[in-house]
């Protein structure tokens, strides 16, 4: 049914941005050791 297919959209949009989400904080970690590194 339509609903459904909404409802989808919507929770793969969420995890979408879970995703993206994840990956930031990730990039910042890792970032954030190679400067310990450096020290």
């Amino acid at each position: 049914s339509l609903r459904m297919i909404l409802e989808l959209n919507r929770l793969i949009r969420i995890a979408a941005c879970v995703c993206q989400g994840k990956k930031m904080v990730y990039m910042t970690v890792n970032d954030s050791q190679q400067e310990d590194e450096d020290l």
